[in-house]
């Protein structure tokens, strides 16, 4: 969970191998990450999480550079998957506070994750330094996001903290003005075996 990937290391054995490179930066945004600049090919972006950041829409966003777009573009044009104009003013009206939003989401998670370091099994967030890959994100990331993640132990004891919380709701999204919670087990990865699970660890 919350892994940091080396985009311009990537970027380079993609080039090298003529493949296009794409990355979901959805976790990032184009505040904490710019990673067109980076080396990648095209950013996509789910608008439904940080970009609304009110939880009321859902909708995507393709970057690139002007070839792939009119590809893209194309394609779009046959299959369908166009946002509908009050989504995209809502949308809209959202990007004018992103860079404030962020910015809180910044703070506030690396808050939390330096509070639960010293209280649980382990803490995992880019922005700590026992986080793996912390030297990457320090190099390629602005601001390190909102998302926390956090080992207690065994399942039910998760969910026994997780229920007793008064403020942050239970519920599988992000990127919201809520503060949610969720546990892979139950919900992105109840499809897996826990064997399955463990190699995701």
């Amino acid at each position: 969970m919350l892994k940091v990937v080396d985009v311009p290391s990537i970027a380079e054995l993609a080039n090298e191998n003529d493949i296009i490179f794409c990355v979901d930066a959805t976790f990032s945004t184009p505040i904490n990450q710019h990673a067109l600049e980076q080396g990648a090919d095209i950013v996509i972006h789910s608008t439904s999480k940080y970009l609304s950041g009110h939880s009321d829409l859902i909708g995507g966003i393709v970057a690139s550079n002007k070839q792939n777009i009119e590809k893209i573009w194309q394609r779009m044009t046959k299959y369908g998957g166009c946002m509908n104009p009050f989504q995209a003013y809502m949308l809209l009206r959202s990007m004018k506070t992103l860079h404030i939003r962020m910015k809180t989401h910044n703070e506030n998670a690396m808050g939390i994750a330096e509070f639960l370091e010293k209280k649980v099994k382990k803490v995992i967030y880019p922005g700590l330094e026992s986080h793996e890959q912390y030297e990457i994100a320090k190099r390629l990331l602005k601001g390190y996001g909102g998302m926390v993640s956090f080992v207690l132990g065994k399942n039910e004891y998760g969910l026994k903290f997780m229920r007793r919380l008064k403020i942050i709701k239970e519920a599988s999204s992000l990127g919201g003005i809520e503060s949610l919670m969720s546990m892979p087990f139950n919900t992105s990865h109840s499809y897996l075996s826990n064997e399955e699970r463990k190699k995701w660890e």
